[in-house]
């Protein structure tokens, strides 16, 4: 039947139809699909026999689940109990009772209206990969009684799930196809699959903040030239109503508490497929915290919490981040004292329009020692993995601090998705905690592919295993192969040395690169031994040995230049110390590492050298989905023997897709002439770059990026803080710019990158597409 009526009363009438099934599927029980009507019984009576009919289930079956039986009296209360346990089956869609009178005694009578079992769900191909999420909603699967709550409850869930896709005015028509005695096929039938655009987006009542700074906050966008081509643009109900909180979040976030914001449609075409959606906001006014009192807690000036540490405070614009951050930072201070049933209660009121009173009351109920520990959820993993990586211990004082700690130990160990803690009172002052962990796959399977105009084609593949015999020890083994690169390595790695807070690493290699007139080799290992000195700073030590090789085809190597063509053994001794605060996903995430490392003939190496490094890096989340990153880094390697020039195989290259984008592959820095004309990079003893990217997520699964890259590679004491666009030469820094899209499907990555000053002989542009996919 085609739609008639603008678009917003359709709109209005399907959000009314999966209302109200979803208030009728609220007054259906699973144990009870219908309402049992009171049951009128003869006065009395002995039960004289109990028959079953309608049904195919077995006498026996039926009895089990009764409490009625022959020779006794007639009892309505067992009856109806009879009646809600055979509904609990989910086997009947009716159940009556009939009583037939036989002299003294009763025959009951059992009529079953049976539903029928489902044999297949059919679904269009446009809901084929929402086919479990569909099942699971409706509580429907292959062999499952479809009773009528299931088949509404799919509908609604259909209907949802179209409106996520944006076909928000579909037409669900669910078609019971009988193949059997008591089984079905249930048909999903979608009409009106046509996607409905979002045109635009109009903005009613907003004087505090204006209509760009509202509409950046939305994922809902209208649709444009990059929304369509990357599926945006489309009317999606739901991402709609999440905008509406969010907006009603920000306001409060800005003092406006009384802030509400609505949804509207408005036909938009003639043929109804675009939709207007205006938003009417009701601001208020800005309302500050005039008093902010504290009662309760514990009257002990040592434990108190001081007020200047609170996130609110009197006299500042109330801000709901502010006000959840001040109930957490109570929680936190009385949790890490041993009051794991802490309650924060808060009372606001209004003294006058736009001043808020704040009262929060602190019931911390009594000290509480943890008598257990428990563990759950570790399938695979050794119960003493994950207990050496709590530091809350048993028989202590509960220290909400140490567990929330904890579960970022257990998070950072890469075993675990999400671990969680929960309090279970045992008795007054006395608690159990229940530490619940879900394993991920032990078994890593990846592979990746790439192509760079400069660097050709190129593929990784990695294998291993995670969690080792459920001890969290790692095995893997990657290798790399592309024009530029060959290169494999086996890895075995323990992070948790005899359940201590050391660990060590032992690594083969094998890795060739072929850089632009020469090829280095180099085949070995290393050994590394690290300590945890907190769950930010890491400190390690580096044993590493390895035979170099050098090839070329030039004839002639001019004297001067023969100890850059030098190869042997090299084994080295290193340190290095990283600090890292946040996840990369968290607001503000920030890394910083400093090493060094020298190799000598002490240690019986034949190459020589004393390196030192810093590695800066910093990611910074934005309005309007933003996200700044930025890294800096530099090294230095100092060369203490009679050569006085360290070899090709140990010095520094840079340019391509890992560090300076827009060049060709490890051409920039110094270069030599060989034969009087033909120059060829050879790297530098020391190296700066500079790296600023500016990321855009223009909807769930698409992210464009901007970046900047600064960057080369110096001879001793060469390096000038200069850019190509000002000075010419090798010993400045060459810059580049470009823009990218990533995308969530197979991880993909392409960039181009444009040098901003090329020189001859340069490319004037480049590019590189990356993808990776576990298997």
């Amino acid at each position: 039947m085609p739609n008639e009526g603008p678009v917003e009363s359709r709109i209005a009438a399907r959000a009314w139809l999966v209302a109200l099934a979803v208030a009728w599927l609220g007054l259906v029980t699973p144990a009870m699909a219908q309402e049992i009507p009171p049951l009128v019984w003869p006065e009395d009576g002995i039960i004289g026999g109990i028959r079953f009919e309608g049904t195919a289930a077995t006498e026996d079956e039926l009895r089990a689940l009764i409490a009625s039986r022959a020779a006794e009296n007639l009892d309505a209360e067992t009856i109806s109990a009879d009646i809600r346990a055979l509904y609990a089956t989910g086997r009947f869609e009716d159940i009556e009772v009939e009583t037939l009178r036989e002299g003294l005694s009763v025959i009951l009578v059992f009529h079953f209206v049976e539903r029928p079992r489902l044999r297949e769900l059919l679904l269009p191909e446009a809901l084929e990969p929402d086919r479990v999420s569909l099942m699971d909603k409706s509580k429907l699967q292959v062999g499952s009684f479809v009773a009528k709550s299931s088949t509404v409850t799919l509908r609604a869930a259909v209907v949802e799930s179209l409106g996520d896709e944006g076909l928000s005015l579909a037409d669900v028509e669910l078609v019971p196809l009988e193949v059997s005695a008591g089984q079905v096929d249930l048909q999903v039938v979608a009409a009106q699959l046509e996607p409905v655009s979002l045109c635009e987006v109009l903005f009613v009542g907003n004087q505090a903040f204006d209509d760009d700074t509202l509409l950046a906050l939305m994922e809902s966008q209208p649709a444009s030239v990059w929304g369509r081509l990357f599926g945006g643009g489309r009317l999606k109900p739901r991402r709609l109503q999440s905008d509406v909180q969010r907006l009603e979040a920000y306001y409060a976030e800005h003092g406006f508490v009384e802030a509400r914001v609505r949804l509207a449609y408005v036909a938009a075409q003639a043929d109804a497929r675009g939709v207007i959606a205006q938003v009417r906001v009701e601001e208020g006014v800005v309302t500050t915290v005039s008093a902010l009192g504290l009662f309760g807690g514990v009257v002990d000036g040592e434990l108190e919490l001081s007020r200047d540490a609170l996130a609110l405070q009197t006299g500042s614009v109330f801000s709901l981040s502010a006000f959840q951050t001040t109930i957490e930072q109570l929680r936190r201070h009385y949790l890490a004292l041993g009051y794991a049933l802490v309650e924060v209660r808060p009372t606001r009121l209004r003294a006058a329009e736009g001043s808020l009173v704040l009262n929060l009351e602190v019931v911390p109920g009594p000290l509480v020692h943890v008598r257990d520990l428990l563990i759950s959820g570790n399938s695979a993993t050794a119960e003493d993995v994950i207990r050496r990586e709590i530091t809350q211990d048993e028989g202590a004082l509960f220290d909400g601090e140490a567990l929330r700690e904890s579960m970022a130990n257990l998070e950072a160990t890469g075993l675990f998705e999400t671990p969680s803690y929960e309090v279970k009172p045992v008795s007054k002052g006395l608690t159990d905690v229940l530490v619940t962990v879900k394993e991920k796959d032990p078994f890593v399977r990846n592979l990746s592919l790439a192509y760079g105009t400069t660097t050709g084609f190129g593929g990784r593949a990695q294998m291993g295993h995670r969690n080792l015999f459920g001890l969290g020890k790692r095995l893997w083994i990657e290798g790399w192969l592309s024009q530029l690169r060959q290169s494999a390595e086996l890895t075995y790695e323990d992070r948790r040395l005899l359940g201590t807070r050391m660990g060590w690493r032992v690594r083969a290699l094998y890795d060739n690169r072929i850089y632009p007139d020469f090829s280095s080799s180099e085949l070995g290992g290393d050994l590394r031994w690290g300590v945890e000195l907190h769950r930010w700073l890491l400190f390690d030590i580096d044993l590493g040995w390895t035979q170099e090789r050098l090839s070329h085809d030039f004839e002639v190597v001019p004297p001067a230049l023969a100890a850059l063509f030098a190869d042997g053994r090299r084994v080295s001794v290193g340190a290095s110390l990283r600090f890292e605060r946040g996840d990369p996903d968290e607001p503000f995430h920030h890394s910083h590492t400093l090493s060094a490392a020298i190799a000598d003939s002490a240690f019986g190496s034949e190459l020589e050298w004393t390196r030192l490094d810093f590695d800066n890096r910093f990611s910074l989340a934005l309005p309007a989905e933003l996200r700044l990153g930025g890294h800096v880094r530099g090294t230095k390697l100092f060369d203490f023997n009679a050569t006085g020039e360290i070899p090709l195989s140990e010095r520094l290259f840079a340019g391509g897709p890992a560090d300076v984008r827009g060049f060709k592959a490890w051409s920039l820095g110094p270069h030599e002439s060989l034969d009087g004309t033909n120059r060829i990079a050879v790297g530098g003893v020391e190296e700066l770059l500079f790296s600023l990217s500016l990321d855009w997520s223009v909807s769930e699964s698409v992210d464009l990026f901007t970046f900047c890259d600064a960057g080369n590679v110096f001879d001793a004491n060469q390096a000038r803080f200069a850019f190509d666009l000002f000075s010419d030469g090798d010993d400045v820094l060459r810059t580049a710019a470009g823009f990218g899209v990533r995308a969530k499907i197979l991880s993909l990555e392409a960039h181009l990158g444009f040098p901003l000053s090329p020189r001859p002989g340069e490319d004037g542009w480049t590019f590189a597409l990356s993808a990776a996919q576990p298997f």
